[in-house]
């Protein structure tokens, strides 16, 4: 996902093929979409990928990957070419970084606007995923969003 193979980022990468599988059982129309951010985001296209469901990347500007690692870039690369459709929020990439989170807490509103549920990753600790977590459940409804824990997927 952007922060190097580790025993943490495989479990988070894994745990949601299961679900993915599962949903696709149930709904044969099912795609996932992805904020593409480092970390949990290309994580879970990733996972979606390895479980044969498709993916949209959802960028909140063009060049997103500009400051990240040449690996990160490369898999950022290869996840948006093997999305099933890329969606550009905005035009131009944000010249502060001010204007960059705006982009991404537009993105953020744009993607709970589009899913029926949600799977975040999420320890319990860090209070701006908890203020995202509490708004998907307010904008979806408490069964539609799951919280998976890297914290509990390690053995």
């Amino acid at each position: 996902g952007g922060y190097g193979d580790n025993e943490t980022a495989r479990a988070v990468r894994d745990h949601p093929i299961d679900i993915f599988i599962a949903k696709r059982r149930l709904h044969s129309d099912l795609k996932v979409m992805s904020g593409m951010s480092l970390g949990a985001e290309t994580l879970g296209a990733e996972a979606a990928r390895d479980a044969g469901v498709p993916y949209l990347a959802v960028l909140a500007f063009p060049r997103m990957d500009d400051r990240w690692p040449d690996e990160s870039k490369r898999r950022f690369r290869e996840l948006v070419d093997g999305a099933e459709e890329t969606i550009t929020l905005q035009n131009a990439a944000p010249d502060t970084n001010a204007k960059i989170a705006g982009a991404f807490k537009r993105r953020d509103a744009w993607l709970a606007s589009h899913a029926d549920e949600a799977v975040v990753v999420w320890d319990g600790e860090h209070s701006l995923v908890g203020r995202q977590v509490r708004s998907l459940r307010d904008e979806l409804g408490e069964e539609e969003v799951w919280t998976v824990s890297p914290l509990e997927l390690r053995t």
